[in-house]
């Protein structure tokens, strides 16, 4: 999920924005049976759907082994632990130069 948007996606980032607000009250449905949901806004994934997107790919974008690296590391914290929302940024969003 992305946290951003611009003027020729308005309906692409309401559905962004409604999925935070559906993940949070999905945890606070579940909390009770101790079942964890964690929002990911992932910022440019080197994937075939960035690239069929329009936008142009760079150098350092996130590749998805590092995504789910992380998910991995997220679904393995403490039990009593929650990490309800993550965003994830190239650190470098464009190339050097």
């Amino acid at each position: 999920m992305g946290k951003t948007n611009s003027s020729l996606s308005a309906t692409y980032s309401a559905t962004k924005y409604a999925m935070l607000g559906f993940s949070g009250a999905l945890f606070k449905e579940l909390r009770g049976d101790n079942i964890k949901v964690t929002c990911v806004n992932p910022g440019s994934i080197e994937t075939h759907l960035f690239e069929d997107s329009g936008i142009m790919p760079h150098d350092h974008m996130l590749q998805p082994q590092e995504v789910v690296t992380l998910l991995l590391q997220i679904s393995e914290v403490a039990s009593n632990l929650l990490i309800d929302e993550i965003t994830l940024r190239p650190l470098n969003p464009t190339a050097t130069k």
